[in-house]
């Protein structure tokens, strides 16, 4: 049974969906009876799969990196959208993330926790240091502005 944050597992999930379930154009199959039959269904989940596998967004926590496999050593996402209006970017680099951006599209004050366990953090929008509050779960909270970005340096 899968357990949440096991990145290693959902890779493999992943590359048993390619390998079991995914035609040469991409497109998913299964066999009901006895004819191939289109499935659009695991296409989606598999880009959702990824998509969850690098950034969370429930309960009003963005986690940052929460299920990432011991392969993806050095890498970098651009635009996944978190739950409360808000636009993300991470670079990481040898499993840790260095920088992430968030742009806040509706002004919600802004919880982040990074599972990567770096621990310090200095936030800045336009320049400026933007003071936050260190939450549980190595989390950390700070106001926003509708429109603005706030760069996180780890």
């Amino acid at each position: 049974m899968p357990v949440f944050g096991e990145g290693d597992q959902a890779l493999e999930n992943l590359r048993d969906l390619a390998q079991q379930s995914t035609l040469s154009n991409l497109l998913t199959w299964f066999y009901p009876t006895d004819y191939q039959l289109f499935q659009i269904d695991a296409g989606l989940a598999a880009t959702a799969a990824i998509a969850e596998m690098l950034l969370q967004s429930h309960h009003g926590c963005i986690r940052l990196l929460p299920a990432l496999p011991a392969q993806w050593q050095t890498g970098r996402f651009k635009g996944l959208k978190a739950r409360g209006a808000f636009v993300v970017d991470v670079v990481w680099k040898d499993r840790v993330i260095r920088e992430a951006s968030i742009k806040s599209l509706k002004g919600h004050p802004c919880r982040v926790q990074n599972s990567s366990g770096v621990t310090s953090v200095r936030v800045t929008c336009e320049g400026m240091q933007i003071p936050y509050q260190r939450g549980n779960a190595d989390s950390i909270d700070f106001p926003t502005e509708p429109g603005k970005t706030y760069a996180l340096k780890f």
